[in-house]
């Protein structure tokens, strides 16, 4: 089951005729660009993983991107700004970038997981698999769990408490 996507104001509009971080995200079934750096640093050939650039979410394998994971990228993509390869720069080469970037991100995630399940043992199973994610080998375990775990929860409540529903 999806998340009603009107709660998670994915609605971006357009400037000038250029993309811009406010620009609808779209899909692509290709691989990102800087694939092979990416690789290289992370080891994600033939993972079911997407990679955001700037508007684009690059998904190769054809995964389901479910409305959770949709907001995780929305989160990377406005946090991407205009310099998407500096961004991208950054997260490859700076663990301590990566963590304050896919934080948010992870925030985000489980708050709208949160909004979709109401049953606190279904929240708690998706809690895990976020804080497991984020703690893997995939990000390069720079995050310990209980702390991933913590602030995530910690993160998610506030933004659930918050007026702004546009994250």
């Amino acid at each position: 089951m999806l998340l009603n996507p009107s709660f998670i104001a994915l609605k971006r509009t357009q400037n000038k005729g250029q993309m811009s971080p406010d620009s609808p995200l779209r899909v692509v079934f290709t691989f990102p660009p800087r694939y092979k750096e990416l690789d290289t640093k992370f080891k994600v050939r033939g993972r079911p993983i997407v990679f955001t650039f700037g508007n684009t979410i690059h998904n190769p394998g054809r995964i389901k991107i479910a409305q959770e994971l949709m907001v995780h990228e929305t989160v990377h993509s406005r946090r991407q700004g205009e310099d998407v390869d500096g961004w991208w720069s950054s997260y490859i080469a700076d663990p301590a970038f990566r963590l304050c970037e896919e934080m948010p991100a992870h925030i985000a995630e489980y708050a709208a997981v949160c909004r979709h399940f109401s049953e606190h043992r279904a929240q708690q199973r998706m809690l895990h698999r976020i804080a497991m994610r984020i703690s893997g080998p995939l990000y390069g375990a720079m995050v310990e769990y209980r702390e991933a775990r913590a602030r995530i929860e910690t993160g998610a409540l506030g933004l659930l408490q918050s007026t702004d529903t546009a994250w």
